[in-house]
């Protein structure tokens, strides 16, 4: 198996697994946990949606007062903005360049390849222990706005 068909091959499990656990049960969702734990939904996603259910369940009505459940849940949004989160690999070609993909590429010939990439704008000053020898390396890159949108 060639190092494309293997990189593929991967893809296509993460698709599968990340299927069964949009679809599946809480069993499903813990198994699918276990084998790719990045998959997992953080704890202040559980908790909004915890919060949206336990809302919805309350009614629009608080003993003979109107609820606001609306307001309150676009107050509660805009409080803080969760950062933006990109995952992907990251190597850097022979010519020195650092890219972001969104699949493990593989080596061909002086560059690396991958079914898809994200962006080819990686400063060196992020990772300036990558070499062009090193295999790629998978990575989380946070994106937080520092002033308001508004």
């Amino acid at each position: 198996m060639t190092q494309e068909e293997k990189a593929n091959a991967y893809d296509e499990m993460v698709h599968k697994i990340k299927e069964l656990y949009e679809t599946g049960d809480d069993s499903t969702r813990q198994q699918m946990e276990s084998i790719c734990p990045e998959i997992a939904k953080s704890e202040d996603e559980k908790l909004r949606e915890w919060l949206y259910e336990y809302i919805g369940r309350v009614g629009k009505t608080w003993g003979n007062q109107p609820f606001p459940y609306t307001q309150i849940l676009t107050w509660i949004e805009k409080q803080k903005e969760p950062p933006k989160k990109v995952k992907g690999w990251v190597a850097r070609d022979k010519d020195g360049n650092i890219t972001l993909y969104e699949d493990k590429p593989f080596r061909d010939g002086e560059i690396w390849k991958g079914c898809s990439w994200k962006s080819s704008m990686i400063y060196d000053l992020f990772l300036p222990d990558l070499k062009w020898e090193d295999e790629p390396v998978e990575v989380e890159l946070s994106i937080t706005r520092t002033t308001n949108k508004d």
